[in-house]
């Protein structure tokens, strides 16, 4: 398959979060007893971040301005801010932002927060700008690491998105791949497509669950018609925001119509997260205990529903030119992707063969 430059023209980034240290934390840091269950209490200490991290007055309290700040970049809850403060004071106090936000977290309405239900606003909560220390996270070790699975079963996301035609399930072209949505595990939510240009309706972009496209050799399959592209609702709107917001849950389980153009536009809720988000960000390997410039990233590559390796550009110096697969390690946004090896790993990498792709 012969490579674009796309990635190149693309350096996406995530909104940046208020400057505090960096703290990372996983459900099982609030998961005191390990049942896998959060209670209102054990709940208290992850609202307590929110509020350390939005309390940008450091009163304590949470008003009803960086509620707005919090409901866009955290939620959106689609609740008021009246909703929250029970005792109309214009200002949210510890327990009643943690009642209100334990009440959205709270889908199915158990008393509990189980991890399902913590992943759908964000899975991994991150305060504070961007992170220049190692993290210590379980990595496959390069010497383990192998391209096979890759290549048999892979599909690159920018040749989704550069080469791939959309085709309907009559088997006549409609339309181009615009993105690709993940959640905040790595898993394939949808795909954004750009149809509409073929039936002369206009440009429409909707967003299609993963598991209802069919990726083949050379075109993709969607279970969209001109009969029904005009049935689709537009995403979920963010309360007092204009711009609809795509979540995890609708982007896994409808076809809807999205805003923007699908591209760097198309608005994404806690727990989403753009292929065009990633692609472009430059790369870092680890050096000692911080990380060093190292190349950008150019491809995604899926296999089974889920991110399988990030294909990265090395920068000169780093081995023989090429691209190089690495297994995918997480992605919390901003300017930089880290790769956890160091430079004698690295060098060891042998270069990603695209013409050895199946898909």
């Amino acid at each position: 398959m012969a490579r674009t430059s796309t990635a190149i023209a693309l350096v996406a980034t995530l909104v940046a979060t208020p400057a505090l240290a960096q703290t990372t934390y996983q459900y099982s840091d609030f998961d005191l007893d390990g049942n896998l269950e959060l209670t209102d209490v054990e709940f208290e200490q992850y609202s307590a971040s929110i509020i350390e991290r939005y309390d940008t007055d450091r009163d304590s309290y949470i008003s009803a301005e960086e509620f707005v700040i919090l409901d866009r970049e955290v939620g959106p809850f689609n609740q008021p801010f009246e909703t929250w403060d029970t005792d109309a004071d214009r200002r949210l106090a510890t327990s009643e932002f943690n009642t209100g936000l334990f009440g959205v977290y709270d889908t199915n309405r158990d008393l509990m927060v189980d991890e399902t239900e913590y992943g759908l606003y964000g899975g991994t909560e991150t305060v504070g700008g961007m992170d220049n220390t190692v993290q210590s996270n379980e990595v496959i070790t390069l010497a383990d690491w192998r391209y096979d699975d890759l290549y048999g079963q892979g599909v690159s996301v920018e040749e989704l998105m550069d080469d791939m035609e959309v085709w309907g399930v009559t088997g006549e072209e409609i339309g181009s791949v615009e993105n690709v949505l993940f959640g905040a595990d790595g898993q394939v939510l949808a795909l954004v497509a750009e149809v509409g240009g073929f039936w002369d309706i206009g440009d429409t972009h909707v967003s299609i669950p993963w598991d209802m496209v069919e990726v083949g050799l050379e075109n993709i399959v969607v279970p969209v018609t001109e009969d029904t592209v005009g049935d689709y609702s537009v995403f979920n709107e963010g309360y007092a925001y204009d711009d609809a917001y795509v979540t995890a849950t609708s982007a896994a389980t409808d076809i809807q119509e999205v805003g923007g153009d699908g591209f760097d536009t198309l608005e994404t809720g806690p727990s989403v997260w753009r292929a065009t988000d990633l692609i472009g960000d430059y790369a870092r390997i680890r050096d000692a205990d911080t990380y060093q410039n190292y190349g950008y990233v150019n491809d995604i590559i899926i296999r089974d529903g889920e991110i399988a390796a990030t294909v990265i550009s090395a920068d000169a110096g780093y081995g023989a030119p090429g691209y190089y697969a690495y297994p995918y390690t997480g992605y919390a946004g901003g300017d930089y992707y880290d790769v956890p090896y160091g430079r004698t790993e690295v060098d060891t990498l042998e270069p990603y063969d695209y013409n050895r792709m199946a898909y």
